[in-house]
């Protein structure tokens, strides 16, 4: 061969390289335009089914015109938006632009299907029968599919627009379903014919499976309330002490490294015994830019999730800054890489190292620099946040998350390697590994006192020393209550009392419940002596004990502004970071060791309510010390406060009853009041783990959020300890019902048994009860409770309905004791119960431990008022510009004017 034909052939494989790389970028670009546009749509979709539990798919496949017209007359009657029926605008109008979306669609997807067939057809390796068998199809297929997907539309928009009792209807309706279905059958038939011409593409492609799941975790996470929650938090920072935005793009530029990195050594080694994935010749394309594709879409998808957590703000300039700076380094590192002229170190060509390389050690020494570079930062972050996990709430939890994921990458890809080259499942073994460990390494052990771990079974002795209780029983401490209030009430007629029950729903129920009762104390001072029990759920729990351990330490917190800035100040911390720090390394690895070594995450949550207790109050103890300190025997002279008694509620796994935490002194001793005779099926808290719980702990026990805390073992001392019943395992109060309301109405139950008993002249024959029931679930409109749920066909609906009902019945639960113990109350005619709940006014409100400042502030001109930053001066009353929050405000400014006007 000439010169001349080597430059020709070197000429036209640079221009093949060239078009190869534009069709790459048109499938990236088509895959996240589709996957953009497949959201968009899916929401709309949502709408229509929400309301009306039909969807614009089952339009599309109705067939039968009856049922299309059906369909159609019912988002006709309907409004797209029912907080505002006069708008005008109704589901029908939701349908039209749900089309008007799909043409863009279908042109994204044709693009993306004939740029898939462009490379298909530039590739250098095809099975034999390929040009004979598929050629044709695959370039008729994308054209047929738009075809039918062109008419369908026609059709759909003709059917939401005609006369649905005409001929010219009914003509159409099947015509355009049996359009529809075609098309899905078609589209099916592309995917096929795509794997058998990539069969082999595929497979290198999911070599870097590992890479490939964190980041599809990644796009998944764009749309998930917690972690646009953790986002916002990081763009609404204005300490000077945490930069989190800069910490969020440093862990970004590891996460894109590491991706990008093990991507890149998998595609170096060679796989024994598979040829066809360590051949160098197959889709050398694909192994050089899908790691970096790799890498470079770790920045994107998370400015993506910044986005649309904050959307276009002024909070935005600086965390975006951060994510363009960690992309900027990123693409210039794999740009300039080999400009490193130490020899024997410097970085070749990725496509000159191809499958070269027969196991780890063989690797060139800057990829072992790497590498062993990654794995340090791996043991750095493991033994910070194994020594000081509250170390990661300066650096925010959605940097946490970045650098743990990115972390995990190269050990992950590592598996995947020796998985593939000893032909073993290496990823399922080491789970089957984990399980048969976790039969001995249990480190979830509840603390029984303050001093104890989470690892430590020793504190879990067959018997506990006996406490001498610093309350009476129930009934005894009632006594003592209504003879205090009646000596010093003004009225001679009636003593108020409040029982308060506290939903369930992380840290937005913490701060809400807490913001309510430091709103009402605010307002009137005598509030807090008049609260007699607090019975709450999860983050209710927390609210709940937050202001009861304000009532009891009112000295200290006097150089505080106000009740609500302190409540703002200490709930407003970052709870979930370090949380996640341990369950992300510590709690990681001890899944994989066969003793328990490392504390858990649910001592690490604990310690951070704690530490935030700690740093606003300025001083220890309350959360920190045993539970039962908060109400000294002494707190009944010298005017000391009263302070509310918490009924904290757990459940059990095994049996699904009741774990309930407080702090009377009921004894099987004593013969007046038992336990047993108040609360229904439940266990008492305080005999099975006895009176030095820590009340962090104590709060735990009830908000042990699924998953993010883990079930905490206990043996439970009340009962004898040879019976298999004296171990047992406690998970989140809401597994048993959300409210609070169950122990509440036992509370109010035994209240109203008192009274109706008590002699004439007693003072607990004055006791006029009042429950205040604080939820936290937002709502869009008045809470009314609709029986008949939308119809839609959900997807394998005979399998999943059951884990559906199982999962539903919590909330319907709640929402039945509820409603059953407002009617209890009022039972006399009397309007005696107040519900504080949450509304729906446009600011997300998620679950989870962190909240924004958004979500914050929200929740404060919900009840009319604003916490100003810049300012340490105590809060002023609200009017909002806006109707809806104005009527929410008026609504639980009337409320509160009602629980208060009971005070004498």
């Amino acid at each position: 061969m000439t010169s001349m034909d080597m430059t020709q052939t070197d000429q036209e494989k640079r221009r093949d390289r060239r078009v190869k790389q534009g069709l790459w970028l048109i499938v990236a670009i088509c895959v996240l335009l589709c996957g953009w546009l497949f959201f968009k749509l899916d929401a709309i979709d949502q709408r229509l089914a929400a309301t009306d539990g039909q969807s614009i798919v089952s339009l599309e496949l109705a067939f039968w015109p009856t049922r299309a017209a059906a369909i159609i007359e019912g988002w006709r009657s309907l409004p797209a938006d029912p907080a505002d029926p006069a708008s005008g605008r109704s589901l029908l109008d939701e349908a039209r632009t749900s089309i008007h979306w799909d043409w863009l669609f279908i042109l994204a997807y044709l693009s993306l299907m004939l740029a898939v067939n462009g490379l298909i057809r530039r590739s250098a390796q095809l099975p034999p029968d390929w040009a004979k068998d598929v050629k044709p199809w695959l370039s008729r297929l994308p054209w047929l599919i738009v075809l039918f997907d062109t008419i369908e539309n026609l059709g759909i928009y003709y059917l939401l627009g005609g006369d649905s009792n005409g001929w010219l209807f009914a003509l159409i309706a099947w015509p355009t379903s049996l359009l529809a279905a075609t098309k899905f059958l078609l589209l099916f038939a592309f995917v096929v014919l795509v794997y058998r011409s990539k069969r082999v593409n595929l497979q290198v492609i999911l070599l870097t499976r590992f890479s490939l799941l964190m980041l599809l975790i990644g796009v998944v996470c764009i749309f998930v309330p917690q972690w646009q929650e953790a986002l916002r938090a990081v763009a609404e920072n204005r300490d000077p002490t945490r930069h989190l935005a800069e910490w969020l793009g440093f862990a970004t530029f590891i996460a894109a490294i590491a991706t990008w990195y093990a991507a890149r050594t998998m595609y170096m080694l060679e796989i024994p015994g598979r040829k066809e994935l360590s051949d160098a010749a197959t889709a050398p394309l694909m192994r050089c830019w899908l790691p970096r594709l790799l890498g470079t879409a770790v920045p994107i998808v998370t400015a993506l999730g910044l986005f649309t957590s904050v959307g276009w703000n002024e909070y935005l300039f600086k965390p975006l800054l951060a994510l363009i700076a960690a992309l900027l380094l990123f693409l210039a590192f794999i740009r300039w890489r080999r400009l490193i002229s130490i020899p024997g170190v410097r970085m070749v060509k990725t496509e000159d190292d191809l499958g070269r390389y027969r196991g780890y050690l063989k690797l060139p020494w800057i990829t072992k620099i790497m590498l062993l570079t990654l794995g340090l930062l791996n043991l750095l972050a493991f033994v910070s946040m194994l020594y000081n996990p509250q170390l990661a709430q300066n650096v925010g939890s959605a940097a946490v998350v970045l650098g743990a994921v990115g972390l995990m990458v190269p050990v992950g890809t590592w598996l995947v390697y020796w998985g593939a080259r000893s032909k073993l499942p290496l990823l399922l073994l080491l789970f089957a590994f984990a399980a048969l460990l976790s039969l001995y390494n249990d480190n979830h052990w509840v603390r029984l006192n303050p001093g104890a771990s989470s690892v430590d079974a020793t504190q879990h002795p067959k018997t506990l020393p006996l406490f001498d209780g610093q309350l009476a029983s129930l009934k005894r401490y009632a006594q003592t209550w209504a003879k205090a209030h009646a000596d010093t009430e003004k009225s001679p007629q009636s003593i108020p009392l409040f029982v308060v029950s506290a939903e369930g729903g992380g840290i937005r129920a913490a701060y809400w419940t807490a913001l309510v009762l430091a709103s009402l104390q605010e307002r009137d001072t005598r509030f807090a002596s008049h609260l007699f029990a607090i019975s709450g759920v999860s983050g209710g729990s927390l609210g709940g004990a937050l202001f009861a351990a304000q009532m009891a330490h009112t000295a200290p917190l006097g150089n505080q502004p106000c009740l609500r800035r302190h409540t703002d100040a200490v709930l407003g911390e970052d709870f979930l970071a370090p949380t996640l720090a341990t369950l992300l390394f510590p709690d990681l690895a001890q899944r994989f060791l066969p003793w328990p070594w490392f504390q858990d995450r649910a001592v690490t949550l604990e310690q951070s309510w704690e530490a935030a207790w700690s740093h606003f109050t300025h001083r220890d103890g309350s959360f920190k010390a045993p539970f039962e300190q908060l109400w000294p025997r002494r707190n009944r002279l010298h005017n000391d406060p009263w302070v509310p008694l918490l009924f904290l509620n757990s459940t059990l796994v095994k049996s699904g009853n009741r774990l309930i935490m407080h702090p009377l002194g009921f004894s099987e001793a004593n013969e007046e009041e038992h336990f047993s005779d108040l609360f229904n099926d439940a266990i008492d808290g305080r005999a099975a783990l006895g009176s030095g719980v820590p009340l962090s702990t104590a709060i735990h026990l009830s908000a042990r959020f699924t998953y993010v805390s883990p079930a905490g073992t206990a043996r439970n001392h009340a009962l004898e300890p040879t019976l298999d019943a004296a171990w047992m395992r406690m998970v989140d109060g809401g597994y048993f019902e959300n409210s609070g309301t169950v122990t509440a109405a036992e509370i109010i139950t035994a209240l109203e048994r008192y009274r109706d008993q008590a002699e004439a002249d007693s003072p607990l024959s004055r006791l006029r009860l009042f429950v205040i029931h604080i939820s936290n679930e937002p709502v869009r409109a008045e809470p009314k409770r609709i029986i008949d749920q939308p119809t839609k066909q959900p997807a394998l609906g005979e399998v999943l309905s059951p884990l559906f009902a199982l999962l539903h019945a919590r909330p319907a639960r709640g929402f039945q004791a509820r409603e059953a113990l407002f009617t209890h109350i009022s039972g006399s005619g009397s309007d005696n119960h107040a519900h504080f709940q949450l509304h729906d006014l446009g600011t997300r409100l998620p679950l989870g431990w962190v909240l924004s400042s958004a979500a914050r502030e929200d929740m404060q001109r919900q009840l009319g008022f604003r916490l100003d930053r810049e300012s340490q001066e105590c809060s002023q009353s609200l009017h909002a510009n806006d109707p809806a929050y104005q009527q929410v405000i008026d609504r639980n400014r009337a409320l509160m004017s009602r629980v208060l006007g009971r005070l004498p």
